[in-house]
């Protein structure tokens, strides 16, 4: 089978895959009427691949780009997926990651990264034909990370040309923002002299499969429980807006007439409610062929004096920090014109303020309703957020140093490419000019007890 394409599978083909990510989902389909005879269609994609782009649909065959609405997509497969589906079918991820985004004129917002073991497009089944909230159309998926950057910059014009002359690159040389690294990374990777094995894999459920979940109750119920997880913070999100607004009407004008700097404290606590991306420092190939585009930089671009760290868009686990930068929104907010916007520096110290404050009022009770039985409120009891800036005053963190040195995730895929002694963690990328890192509240350490104190002198004694 060629490795990006489409073909039919059955049941028995798929299931101890399916059931080492879903158990509970392979055990409710193992009670189907002939399940070992159910029908998927399995799709495989190159990393950068468009998945969805607005209305379009797009799959691979036989290696090559075809539109789900192509005259010449496989009709096999067509009527397999003749069902009422919303920008894309029905699925699971099986193999790597997806991302899906929306993309503005000044930037690209990542919305969720499908992993495998997701169930994917699930609205599609459930709500009522011609009667949906979701507005598909305005999404875009791609095959692995989108949101995928570098934190030194790669804009030198010499190293440049020497990845032009290996790769056979011309276009999006030279990108001067981190928005726009992706672009350079898809042409490298589809260069034929880059070698890339990286894929990823869904098994899209076709038609017969979703006509039996109307007699199948314990099977639609739990895919209906994953919808009820899913979307349990935006059911409840007017409560949460409510919190925000009755927070900021006591803020001075100069602050409550910056939408911009509101929003950017309202999406950082949101990101440790684990509702949007953060970033974090790439560790595998999951995202995309990154081991191979950093021995890249490291050989052919030869990036001198920093690391050439990858970074990804990432929800967080409640376990490991999460970054945020003032360089790399991924709010629902247009940007600013940063040439009338305040320093960074000055917008970090306001949303610094703002962050802690609406913490503490949460957490002291100062709203006019408690929230105490809420994830909010458990959630801000259990994470810290930390501001960073190389030019900070007061309480805002100068040691971007640190940030390497407490997360060794930084370091994990350069240290086995074996670059050179004098690369070192890129402190001064632009990304920790008003860097927002949170993470679980670290524990105070113990007081120490009048049997630590009084140790020291009983041991002198017996000197």
């Amino acid at each position: 089978m060629p490795k990006y394409t489409l073909d039919i599978v059955n049941w028995r083909q798929v299931r101890s895959q399916l059931n080492q990510l879903c158990p509970e989902i392979t055990a409710l389909i193992d009670t189907l009427p002939n399940h070992n005879e159910l029908q998927f269609v399995r799709a495989r994609f190159p990393w950068g691949a468009a998945v969805e782009d607005g209305d379009q649909l797009w799959f691979y065959y036989n290696n090559e780009p075809i539109n789900y609405c192509d005259k010449n997509f496989p009709a096999e497969i067509k009527a397999l997926l003749n069902y009422n589906w919303q920008g894309i079918p029905v699925g699971i991820m099986t193999h790597n990651t997806l991302e899906w985004h929306i993309n503005l004129n000044d930037h690209i917002i990542p919305i969720g990264i499908v992993k495998p073991g997701t169930i994917f497009s699930l609205y599609s089944i459930f709500d009522p034909e011609h009667a949906t909230h979701v507005t598909h159309k305005a999404y875009s998926s791609t095959a692995g990370s989108r949101s995928l950057m570098t934190l030194p910059k790669i804009s030198h014009t010499g190293y440049n040309e020497r990845l032009s002359r290996v790769y056979g690159v011309t276009d999006h040389l030279c990108p001067k923002t981190l928005s726009q690294h992706w672009p350079l990374f898809k042409d490298i990777v589809d260069s034929k002299a880059f070698h890339s094995n990286w894929y990823c894999e869904m098994l899209l459920f076709t038609k017969d499969f979703i006509a039996q979940l109307a007699q199948h109750c314990e099977l639609r119920y739990a895919l209906l429980n994953r919808i009820w997880n899913y979307t349990a913070f935006s059911r409840n999100y007017a409560m949460y807006d409510f919190a925000w607004a009755t927070f900021t009407e006591k803020l001075p004008n100069s602050i409550r007439n910056t939408p911009f700097i509101i929003e950017t404290a309202k999406h950082v606590v949101k990101l440790a409610l684990r509702e949007v991306p953060g970033f974090v420092p790439v560790t595998d190939d999951v995202p995309g062929p990154v081991s191979k585009l950093t021995q890249a930089y490291l050989e052919v671009y030869r990036i001198r004096y920093y690391l050439p760290i990858f970074m990804a868009a990432e929800i967080f686990d409640g376990k490991n920090p999460v970054y945020y930068s003032l360089h790399r929104h991924t709010f629902f907010h247009p940007l600013p014109n940063r040439a009338n916007a305040s320093r960074t520096i000055d917008e970090l110290k306001v949303i610094k303020r703002l962050v802690e404050s609406f913490c503490e009022a949460v957490l002291n009770h100062k709203l006019p309703f408690k929230m105490d039985d809420t994830l909010l409120y458990q959630t801000l009891k259990e994470v810290e957020f930390e501001f960073f800036h190389p030019q900070g005053t007061g309480k805002i963190n100068t040691d971007i140093d640190a940030i390497a040195k407490e997360d060794r995730r930084f370091s994990k895929i350069v240290d086995g490419l074996n670059p050179t002694k004098d690369q070192e963690f890129p402190s001064r990328s632009v990304f920790f000019n008003g860097c927002i890192r949170v993470r679980p509240k670290r524990k105070a350490p113990p007081k120490p007890s009048m049997k630590d104190f009084l140790m020291p002198m009983i041991g002198k004694k017996h000197e």
